[in-house]
């Protein structure tokens, strides 16, 4: 007989919009949890600001001592170009 093994990994992500300058810029705080296996996770903690609705920039911290930047630029209302960043921040294992 066969047997259905449902895997245990699962996601979950939460993201607020903060507007600010009378809502031409905006913030954005963001926390992500992903479950990979029973001894495997990674949570993600950011922060990302929008000024005047065309620059980007932000940060984020990576359970594992990873930190990452980001910096794009709206181009159009449907194109956005960007550049992000990951740095270890500790002894590779």
């Amino acid at each position: 007989s066969s047997k259905t093994v449902l895997s245990n990994y699962y996601s979950s992500f939460v993201q607020g919009l903060i507007p600010l300058r009378g809502g031409q810029d905006m913030l954005e705080p963001y926390v992500a949890y992903r479950k990979l296996s029973d001894i495997n996770s990674i949570l993600d903690i950011g922060l990302y600001y929008t000024y005047d609705n065309k620059i980007i920039a932000g940060g984020a911290y990576r359970s594992g001592n990873i930190i990452s930047g980001t910096l794009a630029f709206k181009v159009s209302k449907y194109l956005t170009l960007g550049y992000s960043r990951e740095i270890l921040m500790g002894n590779i294992g």
